[in-house]
């Protein structure tokens, strides 16, 4: 009986031997192991509404990394615009500073959103004298923020240059802002595809607005 069991024992670990390194195409079979041992994914969860579960900067300092898919919506409820809001204000004041690759499926404009920080005298001069000539250049940020308090912004867009040679509208740009997205003039909803990395920083505010020197 001991016999038999240390016979079965050793023509079952000299075929696993044997079968380790048979070539399967120019495979070998231990490879097979090793690549489904390393082969693991370690993409990020998602959650149901599409937020990312990691991979988003903690308050530790460590960088924001972030991808995913973002059909747009209407800017506002009297708007025609399309927008998809990627990184929102935030309520500490602090802002992203990164890099953002993109592809979408209409040719969007980048929106670099910059938070006035100034007192309301100043910033009803600055409406009264800017606001007419740069219309919605000086906006209140959306209820789309999800903002504690109110806020006002000045938006800054970039028409990519997309050219002829491709049929994507993509693009890959280096950012410091308040807030980002991507903005679509009509009322045609779009699709984007992206990944950025940004950090958090609190900005130093440096205002040199003095209407009395001016003419």
């Amino acid at each position: 009986m001991t016999l038999s069991i240390y016979t079965i024992s050793t023509v079952l670990v000299s075929g696993l031997l044997i079968l380790n390194y048979i070539p399967l195409g120019n495979i070998i079979y231990s490879q097979i192991f090793y690549q489904q041992a390393l082969g693991q994914s370690t993409v990020t969860q998602t959650s149901a509404d599409s937020s990312p579960v990691n991979g988003t900067k903690d308050e530790s300092n460590n960088p924001l990394y972030r991808e995913g898919l973002i059909l747009s919506s209407k800017s506002g409820p009297n708007e025609t615009s399309q927008v998809a809001l990627l990184l929102p204000h935030r309520d500490d004041g602090k802002i992203y500073s990164g890099v953002l690759t993109y592809s979408a499926s209409s040719p969007v404009e980048i929106g670099f959103l910059s938070r006035i920080n100034i007192d309301n005298s100043t910033l009803s001069q600055i409406t009264e004298r800017f606001g007419e000539s740069s219309p919605n250049w000086i906006d209140p940020a959306s209820s789309i923020h999800n903002l504690t308090n109110s806020t006002t912004q000045i938006i800054g867009g970039i028409q990519p240059d997309y050219g002829s040679s491709t049929p994507y509208y993509s693009a890959s740009i280096p950012f410091v802002a308040s807030s980002v997205g991507l903005w679509y003039p009509e009322d045609k909803p779009f699709l984007v595809s992206y990944q950025l990395s940004a950090n958090l920083v609190q900005p130093e505010i440096v205002n040199k607005i003095d209407f009395n020197g001016t003419k």
